[in-house]
């Protein structure tokens, strides 16, 4: 007969597990072997000795050490409670709580499965989303008892400290590799601040003596979209190439040279301040920026909306400077994403169209990057350039 391995024994183990001969988590109450019995009600510890009190005070506010591999034993695995609660918030979190945060159709895929793929990776976004998944189950599960409500809750409390804790020491180095699951931690994190002013059926006096109130609540939420905001600035890409980069500067050149006191025969006056063309620029500058990640593919193709209604008005009297600016979008509407079928062949076109038009009707002295513009643009979309001789 095969020999028992030996193991050290708790006194400190709930009452049930006592009971059963089977090893407390000792995290309750309620603890996980209670919780995945649906006994939760009757888990209590009993009286600790005295000379256990100290440690016991002391290791409470620890992080829980990770889950023991399997043994061989008979007996139940003592980790199973902790391994059956994690798998059902996780399976939770794949056919449920991950719609919470999705915004656009195709979020579906990106936070129902690469996102569990990436909580292999990172200690953080697991957490997170255990956490998130419990406190959905306490929150919107209407089918659950008021006293499971409440350990669900302990679960999201648990799970989200130590989703603080190891996303604080990842946000001290944000890399190419972890900036999107740092992001989606962080969201997870706000989104559970958003939620602990708890609906009437899961509030309880434990809760109501500790939590802030309302407006305190705001105050920190503002902080952590701060937070999440700055880690979106960081995730943009910050670097153009050269050739993009030197075009865009020629075209801020131009905008910034177009002064409106200049005589009403300069074919280059305009009539109104620059603030307009000026914010437009920068918003294709972003564009541009946000072309060169991957996967944010297509969002340049909604310049017209950031650009502003004067912009739009100006664009529609055909003013020079706003055509020269949508040429520019017009390189950017040249590269589609594959899915943008619509736009195929849109780019070309709008950049032979302005560009002919501004060198018909537009002859300034003195503007080389107007021409070294033209001629960028042109090329960038296959269509044969010109040679300006300054």
């Amino acid at each position: 007969m095969q020999q028992r391995k030996s193991h050290r024994k708790s006194r400190k183990g709930c009452q049930n597990c006592k009971k059963r001969h089977v090893k407390c988590d000792e995290r309750g109450p309620p603890c996980a072997a209670c919780i995945a019995r649906n006994t939760e009600s009757s888990c209590n510890y009993g009286k600790l000795d005295a000379r256990d009190g100290a440690s016991v005070s002391s290791k409470s506010s620890l992080r829980p050490s990770p889950v023991p591999p399997p043994s061989n034993d008979d007996d139940e695995n003592p980790a199973d409670g902790l391994r059956l609660a994690e798998l059902e918030l996780m399976h939770r979190w794949s056919t449920s709580t991950f719609k919470c945060l999705c915004i656009l159709p195709e979020d579906v895929q990106y936070l129902q499965v690469e996102v569990p793929r990436a909580a292999f990776r990172h200690d953080y976004v697991l957490n997170g989303i255990l956490a998130l998944a419990a406190l959905e189950i306490a929150i919107g599960d209407h089918t659950t008892d008021v006293s499971k409500k409440r350990a669900y809750l302990g679960h999201a409390s648990r799970y989200y400290a130590l989703a603080s804790e190891s996303l604080r020491a990842a946000l001290c180095n944000i890399t190419e590799e972890t900036h999107h699951s740092i992001y989606q931690c962080s969201m997870m994190l706000t989104v559970i601040n958003m939620a602990l002013p708890l609906p009437r059926q899961v509030e309880d006096n434990k809760f109501d003596k500790t939590r802030p109130g309302m407006l305190d609540r705001m105050v920190t939420l503002f902080s952590l979209f701060l937070g999440n905001g700055s880690i979106v600035l960081k995730m943009r890409p910050e670097n153009l190439d050269a050739i993009t980069a030197a075009a865009l500067a020629r075209l801020s050149t131009v905008i910034d040279g177009a002064s409106p006191t200049l005589a009403s025969g300069d074919s280059m006056a305009v009539d109104e301040p620059l603030d307009p063309y000026q914010e437009a620029v920068k918003q294709l500058r972003e564009c541009f920026m946000l072309d060169s990640d991957d996967s944010i593919k297509g969002f340049s193709i909604a310049f017209p909306m950031f650009a502003g209604p004067k912009f739009a008005l100006a664009f529609k009297r055909m003013e020079p400077l706003a055509l020269f600016i949508v040429m520019h979008w017009g390189v950017l509407l040249h590269r589609p994403p594959p899915q943008a079928w619509w736009a195929v062949g849109v780019g070309e076109r709008l950049v032979r169209e302005i560009s002919e038009m501004l060198m018909l009707k537009i002859q300034p002295a003195d503007m080389l990057e107007w021409h070294q513009n033209l001629t960028w643009a042109r090329e960038h979309v296959g269509l044969p350039t010109w040679c300006y001789e300054n």
